[in-house]
């Protein structure tokens, strides 16, 4: 049986790093799972430092990169979207 489970190189975000930003599985339900949509360009960047809307901005986008890499977008039925934030002490 073959592995229900594929990763999805998501070509336009960076790839300093081996990881899969997105993956599907299939049958019965289709199902996309994104991770580590964080603010970095396509070179592994971190964008705006200390702008968090900026920062914000990007981690949509590249959120949205993620999900067109599965044929998918903001106007697809999602079901949880968790965000997660971390500021420096002093930053």
């Amino acid at each position: 049986m073959p592995d229900p489970v594929a990763l999805l190189h998501v070509p336009a975000l960076s790839d300093v790093a081996e990881y899969a930003y997105a993956a599907t599985v299939e049958p019965p339900a289709r199902l996309v799972f994104t991770a580590g949509a964080c603010p970095l360009d396509a070179e592994g960047r971190t964008v705006a430092p200390g702008d968090h809307a900026a920062q914000a901005r990007q981690v949509l986008a590249n959120l949205e990169t993620a999900l067109g890499v599965a044929a998918l977008g903001y106007t697809d039925q999602l079901v949880e979207v968790e965000a997660v934030a971390a500021v420096r002490p002093g930053a």
